[in-house]
């Protein structure tokens, strides 16, 4: 990268990731197009707010579809009735350090609180609605601009697809990222400062303050030459696209955009999801549905044909109610076109079917049944983790994670996470996610130890010393990790040995009082043995 790094340099990489972009922006308009109509459409800036997109839209089964997938997803991984996320080190001793454990855990419950007290539940089920229909999403997150003292809180902004371009380095991370958008003149001068907008601008600020122009957010790795260190390792530059100059540069400690992709293949940018494998089966029904629907109307009024001495004008009607009038035909009778609607019904729900299994709805549908044991919940978990694990972990790495990175490192600068353990220096940090699809990774864990301690308990039955082999306060310690429950509820080590030595201690003074009291008792026995034993020994009859 050059040293000096300008507006031109910035546009150059924009212009060619916007060439890598392009191929798919066809694709990703036809899926907004038929999966998420409402939203706005791929690479066109300017858009008429209430205006209708649904021209071409005949049947809404695979935009019904895509819908209950994400809030399945959203509800299933980033759940906001409980903390779907804790903070661990990898290291298993710190990990049984008490005060490391309480730690972690405050700090993980601050981290999701300042999530829910921001916009972040709002904006995922469109993330994950973009994830399953297009294969992308993408994610700023940023402080909010408040004037107070320490952590001011978060702000989410959703991305939409085709309106961004992106690139990753050399480990697969986003490192690049380049964000087209619109604000008006006079937005443009709140945002940027009057003096730093160019004269064009200016001029729009007096006399057409509310038009909108079209700018770029330049999110970039910093370059490493003279003068630039020290500085922040992300660089940000917002761009006028007409003139093509910086009007404000800065920077970040972390990547503050998230790209997830449900898929991706070797060697491309962007990521492939659900909607691309049910696209034509989507095509399909939907002119099966536009042809059903020109064909029903002939079905219920067909047109007719009318005795007559010529066709009038040549020509036959085929337009429901029409008359068509016929040499040497005395009888009047409907022209039948061959539609068979039952035919078409048929045809149509089979794609219908289709179009469901594709975004997992046979899977993600509540079962018909008003009650489902553990066992059931925990099988049905199992078995919708095999088909969209791999979907969970790329929306982890992707999404998750640097999001919650960013997160803790904003409260951190901000002293919103309070000072860790001496244990703690140098360690590092990581993320467990506790939601029901995550918890259902570690079922499998959890169910092979309870069926090991029933085989165990049915051994000890017949040899008790089977038992001795099995550490319960290991046991007690995994089972209670597995199943996600609060760590606050587990005594401290130094806790549960005061307690198994106060046990001790009280089992030990009971011994001495029984052993006591058996001596007491052997004395008294034999007193009363030797008193009896004296009596038997007297003389009859002695004074």
């Amino acid at each position: 990268m050059p040293s000096g790094l300008d507006g031109s340099w910035l546009f150059r990489r924009f212009e060619l990731l916007k060439t890598r972009r392009s191929p798919h922006e066809p694709q990703w308009r036809e899926l907004n197009e038929f999966i998420r109509p409402t939203k706005r459409k791929i690479a066109q800036s300017a858009m008429t707010e209430g205006q209708r997109r649904t021209e071409r839209l005949f049947d809404t089964t695979a935009s019904d579809a895509n819908r209950k997938l994400a809030y399945f997803l959203n509800g299933s991984i980033v759940s906001a009735s409980t903390r779907f996320f804790t903070m661990i080190t990898r290291d298993p001793d710190l990990m049984r350090d008490r005060d490391v454990a309480m730690w972690l855990e405050d700090n993980s419950t601050r981290l999701y609180m300042a999530l829910q007290q921001s916009n972040f539940n709002a904006g995922n089920p469109q993330v994950f609605s973009s994830l399953s229909a297009t294969g992308n999403a993408a994610v700023y997150e940023e402080e909010r601009d408040v004037n107070i003292s320490g952590f001011n809180g978060l702000r989410f902004c959703v991305i939409p697809v085709g309106t961004y371009t992106m690139d990753h380095n050399a480990d697969g991370d986003l490192d690049t990222f380049y964000r087209e958008f619109t604000l008006s003149a006079v937005a443009a001068a709140g945002k940027f400062g009057l003096k730093n907008l160019p004269q064009y601008l200016q001029d729009a600020y007096r006399s057409k303050p509310h038009e909108r122009y079209e700018f770029i957010h330049a999110i970039v790795p910093r370059p490493t030459v003279e003068g630039a260190r020290g500085s922040l390792p992300i660089a940000s530059y917002y761009l006028d696209l007409k003139e093509k100059s910086v009007l404000l540069q800065s920077g970040y400690h972390e990547m503050p955009v998230f790209a997830p992709r449900w898929e991706t293949e070797e060697g491309e940018t962007y990521g492939r999801g659900p909607g691309h494998i049910a696209l034509p089966d989507i095509r399909s029904l939907n002119r099966a549905k536009e042809l059903g629907l020109q064909a029903l109307p002939l079905m219920i009024r067909p047109p007719l044909q009318v005795p007559h001495d010529g066709i009038v004008g040549g020509q036959v009607r085929l337009t429901p109610a029409a008359q068509t009038a016929v040499y040497g035909d005395g009888e009047i009778r409907p022209i039948l076109l061959g539609s068979d609607l039952k035919s078409e019904m048929i045809k149509t729900d089979e794609l219908r079917q289709q179009i469901r299994s594709v975004f997992h709805r046979d899977l993600v549908a509540l079962p018909d049944k008003n009650y489902m044991t553990a066992t059931e919940i925990v099988k049905q978990l199992e078995l919708i983790y095999r088909e969209v694990g791999p979907a969970l972990g790329q929306i982890q790495q992707e999404y998750l994670t640097p999001m919650l990175n960013r997160t803790f490192g904003l409260m951190w600068r901000a002293g919103a996470i309070t000072p860790p353990p001496d244990v703690l220096a140098g360690a590092d940090l990581d993320i467990e996610y506790e939601g029901p699809l995550a918890r259902a990774q570690r079922t499998g864990d959890l169910t092979a130890l309870q069926s090991a301690l029933s085989v165990v308990a049915g051994i000890a039955q017949f040899d008790p010393s089977a038992m001795d082999r099995v550490d319960t306060d290991a046991v007690t310690k995994e089972v209670w990790e597995s199943s996600g429950a609060s760590m606050r509820l587990l005594r401290s080590d130094q806790a549960v040995k005061q307690i198994q030595g106060s046990r001790a201690q009280a089992a030990e003074a009971q011994a001495q009082a029984e052993q006591a009291q058996r001596v007491a008792d052997v004395a008294a026995t034999g007193a009363q043995a030797g008193k009896t034993m004296n009596e038997a020994l007297q003389p009859q009859g002695a004074a």
